[in-house]
């Protein structure tokens, strides 16, 4: 089986150095995933969706480079 690295919300989020409740969603969502990959009856009618943290502030994607004017 291929393991990966999922990368989730918090790779993204102003707050991932601060966040005292990073370790807490990061097993909630380790957990939820296991669950739906191990359930044994076929739920491939529900959508699978990363949970929303209600504390998620995404980082400003900004390139140096292409302000500097010349």
């Amino acid at each position: 089986m291929n393991e990966g690295c999922r990368e989730t919300i918090c790779a993204r989020c102003n707050h991932r150095d601060v966040c005292s409740y990073k370790n807490i969603y990061l097993a909630y969502v380790e957990n939820l995933s296991k669950f739906h990959s191990d359930y044994f009856d076929d739920i491939s009618f529900i959508k699978w969706s990363e949970p929303v943290c209600k504390f998620y502030a995404k980082k400003p994607e900004i390139n140096l480079r292409d302000d500097v004017r010349l």
